[in-house]
């Protein structure tokens, strides 16, 4: 896959020879060939001049908090501290009244329960074991980062670009796989035509069987300069069964 973030318009450099030279220095070597991107590429850049024009994902580190709905009506506060250069999260929220602190980083991962470590029967009972903990990292820098995420190695996007529609709009959506090491799920991501924001995804287990879910995106929140989707609503494939609401209420 090319690596759209390295894609940019190429400076023109002129440089002063000598006292008595002037003029730019041709090149020793012919420029290289732009290079040619798939519509689905095109699209995906598109995409990140939108959401991430400054390119501020991969250096970013700061706060998001959440308000998380469940069908229930239960809303649960949180806040979630993310440190992407270094693969790091802390997840700071409660778990039947008590506080629980989830810590992620590259090379270590532990968790506190009101500020004390968990006895194995509430590591097991909330699932603080550290591959969970892995997971639940991997969740909030995977989706709160797309579509910026779509750049990471081992992702496989189809080179076209169809026009379907998403909740009754048109849309031009792309197909995206993984390397077996990465994941096994489709995914299918929708974009505005006009401006190529993000608008929703899809995702399949096994495409044929119509499991999996679907994410609708409204809203968005300038956070570090980046344009985040603010609210995710999640739906069952198969029968539209909502399954909760997240919604981004600020950045620190």
């Amino acid at each position: 896959m090319v690596n759209t973030r390295s894609i940019r318009p190429l400076a023109l450099t002129c440089l002063l020879l000598a006292a008595t030279v002037s003029g730019c220095a041709p090149a020793e070597d012919p420029p290289a060939d732009p290079v040619d991107l798939s519509d689905a590429q095109e699209l995906l850049v598109r995409s990140l001049a939108y959401h991430d024009p400054a390119g501020q994902w991969p250096t970013y580190k700061g706060t998001l908090r959440f308000e998380e709905a469940r069908p229930n009506g239960e809303v649960r506060n949180t806040q979630v501290t993310l440190d992407v250069p270094g693969s790091g999260m802390v997840h700071r929220g409660e778990a039947d009244g008590r506080t629980l602190v989830r810590d992620v980083r590259a090379d270590h991962c532990s968790a506190t329960l009101d500020g004390r470590e968990p006895t194995e029967a509430e590591m097991e009972d909330l699932g603080l074991a550290c591959d969970r903990l892995e997971r639940t990292r991997n969740y909030y820098h995977f989706l709160w980062g797309l579509p910026m995420k779509l750049e990471d190695p081992g992702t496989q996007i189809d080179e076209s670009v169809e026009r379907t529609t998403f909740m009754d709009a048109e849309v031009e959506q792309i197909r995206v796989t993984y390397d077996p090491e990465v994941g096994g799920d489709t995914w299918y991501f929708y974009f505005e035509p006009a401006t190529a924001k993000l608008v929703g995804y899809r995702f399949y287990h096994d495409e044929s069987k119509n499991d999996g879910e679907y994410i609708i995106l409204e809203d968005e929140l300038d956070v570090a300069g980046m344009r985040i989707p603010a609210n995710r609503r999640w739906y069952v494939n198969a029968d539209d069964r909502f399954l909760g609401e997240d919604r981004l209420v600020g950045a620190l």
